[in-house]
Order: C-alpha cells, then structure tokens, then sequence
C-alpha cells in the first residue's frame, strides 16, 4: 500500500491509527471544498495583512499617536500582524493540498502559534476594554497612562497566552488533526477528565472571565459617559 494515499478506511482496517499513519491520511472532505476554503484563506491573508500594516504603519508615521494611551492597540495590531503571518500559510497551504502536509510537528507549532495569538488577543483586547473605562472614569488618575504600567500588562497578556498554548504541549489536553484533516488544534471531541478539565479552564479564563469584564466596562463606560453628558 503506498503511505502517501492512506485513507481513514484504511487506517480502520488495519487498526494501526497510530501518531504516525494520522498525519497521512486523506481529508474526508471533497478537494474542491477544500481549495475554495484555501482561496478564501488566502484572501483573509492578503487583507488581514494589508490593513495591519496599514494600521501600524499609520503609528509609525504619526508620532503623536506613539503615546501610552495607544500602547495596548499597537501591540494588539503587532500580534494580528504576526498571527497573520505566522497562522494562516500552514491552513492555506494544506487546503490547496487536500491534506495535511506538515506532519506531527508541524500540526505542533502551528497550533501552538494559533493558540497563542489568540489567548493574547482576548486579553489584550480584555484590557484595552477596561483601559478605556478607567482613563473615563478617573481621568486623573495617571496609572493607566504610563508606558511603564502599559508595558507590564502586554506582558502579562503575553505570558498568559504562552501558559495556555504550552499546557497542550506539556500534557494537560493535546494538539490534534481536526476534522477535515488540514488544520490543527486542540482536541474537543473526545472525552476525559485531562481533556475535560481543560476544556472547563479555558472557558471559564480564556473566554468567560474576559467576556464579563469587557461587558462590564462596557455597561459603566455608558453609564459613566452618561452621567457626564447629562
């Protein structure tokens, strides 16, 4: 049997669905399915990377946006740039191939990269939210208007985001082949106290806990921003 062509029936048959012959098979989605996905990827990259660069270059240029109350916005725009960058070849390619071509590794580091930039992104957006909301509601008060203070949360936001994307790596859940064979991530299907007790954490910190303080800096920005006006 040739190992380039081995499909999940195969697998099945043999009984040998080890780490190995995974990372071989044929997505069970049609290939023309598959490439249009790979187009529309390909023009979410072109654009994604366009008007991040556009964006950070408008900073560049215009000096007077360089200040500490932009700071969280630019690192946000940096990280969008670099998941562009970084995330989107390893779906695109493997999309226009119909299949995984990456192996093991490859499914790795990509979804190690994807889930990083993505737990960053939510914090970071998480505080830019309550930034706004604070400078409004105290605007005297100069904490979250220093690069110093600035530059401690990205790292936070960072460090996060590292944390969660290398549990994976270390034991806690694991990184996988998802459905249509040519892209990775976490594995949410099965089922297992591991797998499980990662799940529950990563919606309770990554999502929930950050959905409630962007809606609750929201709802008294308004307020707030009310109370003034009127």
């Amino acid at each position: 049997m040739n190992n380039e062509n081995i499909t999940i029936s195969d697998i099945k048959i043999r009984g040998e669905a080890d780490e190995y012959d995974k990372y071989l098979l044929e997505s069970p989605t049609e290939c023309y399915k598959l490439r249009i996905l790979g187009i529309f990827c390909l023009i979410l990259f072109i654009t994604s990377f366009i008007f991040n660069s556009l964006l950070l270059n408008v900073f560049v240029k215009h000096r007077h946006l360089r200040t500490s109350n932009y700071t969280l916005v630019i690192a946000l725009t940096i990280l969008n740039l670099f998941g562009t960058i970084t995330e989107l070849p390893f779906i695109i390619i493997s999309n226009l191939s119909c299949k995984w071509i990456f192996n093991k590794w490859g499914c790795i580091t990509s979804s190690v990269i994807m889930f990083f930039v993505s737990c960053t992104s939510i914090y970071l957006m998480t505080a830019i939210s309550f930034q706004k909301f604070y400078i409004i509601y105290n605007p005297f008060n100069s904490k979250f208007q220093s690069f110093k203070v600035n530059l401690i949360i990205i790292l936070i936001c960072i460090l996060n985001g590292f944390v969660w994307s290398i549990f994976p790596v270390i034991g806690w859940s694991y990184y996988t082949l998802e459905g249509s064979l040519t892209s990775c991530g976490i594995e949410w299907k099965k089922q297992s106290f591991n797998l499980n007790s990662f799940k529950l954490a990563i919606f309770t910190f990554v999502y929930l806990l950050p959905l409630v303080i962007i809606v609750f800096s929201g709802i008294k920005l308004i307020i707030t921003v009310n109370h003034h006006i009127f």
